[in-house]
């Protein structure tokens, strides 16, 4: 009987017993204690953790936008070099714009 039960109080053997025979206080007041220390540790940190997730995407996003715009008025101006001065970005002459109409293709 006395294995069982030592099996039956295997949850309060070792760090925790001893923390709670120091301290003179109650079982519930020092595990309510004790999580209300481990939130106020963990839950900031959670908050910084998600925050920090938030703001890299934030960013990325952002910079993506920013090259793709970039890389639309880059495009836009070689486009308009090739129109008006028949060269493209090289210098080579007789560069003709493709008509796309629908036409041509019929």
């Amino acid at each position: 009987m006395k294995w069982r039960m030592h099996i039956h109080n295997f949850g309060s053997q070792g760090p925790a017993r001893h923390l709670f025979k120091l301290s003179g206080a109650p079982a519930w007041v020092v595990w309510t204690s004790l999580t209300v220390v481990g939130l106020v540790i963990f839950l900031p940190l959670l908050a910084l953790t998600l925050l920090a997730i938030l703001v890299g995407l934030i960013f990325f996003a952002v910079l993506y936008v920013l090259s793709t715009l970039m890389n639309m008025g880059r495009n836009a101006l070689h486009f308009l070099r090739r129109l008006v001065t028949g060269r493209d970005d090289q210098g080579r002459r007789n560069v003709t714009v493709i008509n796309r109409d629908s036409s041509d293709f019929q």
